[in-house]
């Protein structure tokens, strides 16, 4: 990694910490960090919240520095000091310092998740609200609006309502990306009322004070308005009328990962590369994408009927049996407006049940198998494995 990350052994190690303890994020990066350091009692540690109580804590030699905002006086520190530093954000320099690493949220892989969690609801268009103000709020911005293009869906980037409408909009991180697909959140509304559309906001607290401003244009959520958000902060989340969906951006498992780094640079082994992603946890689904996207009503319908019964072979049958038409029209109905057949979205929408509940809950896989509707723990093993490549108890495990 460069010269400057040669590890020199010192005993005893201190770790200074600053994280926003006030978010779900920073927590959860400090829990992480917590379990992964857990048997190191000789090791000191002091964490802070503010920068001005961190430029204290680094007056005592520190080993170790781990920062959830990006500060150039403690970069440039810590470079003096020789002090190893991991950053647990994006922001910052691309290039960091001989002395610094980054362990971050993998801001493309929660753009993808955000966009798939509306398309498994049937929508097909997808607005973005421009709530960052960094490179890589902008970045995550822009991989959103490409996962949904590639999913052939429309997609819009909406000015966030907060912003001076005299200021240039958008930024040039997000003009190419954006093309002729910006609206100010106004015009967006108007658009809104007339077809069904999935709104992604940057984060759970972003994303909520957008709820009473659908809400008074007369838009429904999520019959109207699917709307998540990111962080999947339950404060914030559980609040929210209907509660709001989220991503999980996983900051426990980045601290774990912190933490590692951290334990193998004390032993002598310096990180292979100086940015380090994790992925996120999952979507965690709420009353916000509690919808049904498509616009044809009698598809509308049986699909919400197969996702509320445990669907196995039997109720699906009864579903289609109940219906007021042929199974051969509902089979061509479900193929014209979804592209799949009834039999292939239920097995879709089992398969999507077990996602939440192997990530989500620590129920075992026999219950997990029974809530989502499979006969046996076989038959589910099976066809998990089929869909997602992986076997159920494959999958938890790379998400714990």
């Amino acid at each position: 990694m460069g010269r400057g990350l040669t590890p020199s052994p010192r005993s005893p190690v201190r770790l200074v910490v600053c994280l926003e303890l006030r978010t779900q994020y920073g927590r959860g990066v400090l829990n992480g960090l917590s379990e992964a350091l857990a048997d190191l009692s000789d090791w000191q540690r002091v964490a802070v919240e503010h920068v001005g109580r961190l430029r204290a804590a680094l007056e005592t030699p520190a080993t170790c520095l781990v920062m959830q905002q990006h500060e150039p006086w403690a970069l440039e520190l810590a470079e003096t000091r020789s002090i190893f530093t991991l950053l647990t954000t994006h922001q910052g320099p691309a290039v960091l310092p001989p002395c610094c690493a980054r362990v971050a949220i993998d801001n493309q892989a929660i753009a993808r998740l955000s966009v798939e969690a509306l398309s498994e609801i049937g929508l097909r268009r997808v607005a973005v609200v421009d709530h960052a103000r960094s490179p890589h709020g902008w970045g995550r911005i822009a991989a959103t609006l490409a996962a949904a293009r590639e999913r052939g869906m429309q997609t819009r980037l909406v000015r966030n309502p907060e912003h001076d409408p005299a200021a240039d909009w958008p930024p040039r991180e997000l003009a190419r990306d954006a093309a002729d697909e910006t609206l100010t959140f106004d015009r967006w509304l108007d658009q809104a009322r007339r077809k069904l559309w999935g709104l992604v906001g940057y984060d759970d607290y972003q994303t909520s004070a957008l709820y009473p401003l659908c809400q008074q244009a007369g838009l429904r959520i999520p019959q109207d308005v699917a709307m998540i958000g990111v962080n999947n902060d339950p404060s914030v989340c559980e609040f929210c009328q209907p509660t709001l969906s989220s991503v999980d951006p996983s900051p426990v498992l980045v601290g774990r990962k912190a933490g590692e780094v951290l334990r193998d640079w004390v032993r002598g082994r310096p990180p292979g590369k100086q940015t380090m992603t994790v992925p996120p946890r999952g979507v965690a689904p709420r009353g916000s994408t509690d919808a049904i996207g498509v616009e044809d009503p009698l598809v509308a319908d049986l699909w919400r009927q197969i996702r509320g019964a445990a669907i196995g072979e039997m109720n699906l049958q009864q579903v289609l049996a109940a219906a007021p038409m042929s199974r051969r029209q509902i089979e061509r109905r479900f193929r014209e407006v979804l592209g799949c057949s009834p039999a292939a979205l239920a097995r879709r929408e089992q398969v999507r049940k077990a996602k939440h509940l192997l990530t989500f809950t620590d129920l075992p896989i026999t219950q997990v198998s029974q809530r989502a509707g499979y006969s046996a723990p076989s038959r589910f093993s099976e066809a998990f494995r089929r869909a997602e490549g992986v076997t159920p108890q494959a999958y938890r495990r790379r998400l714990r």
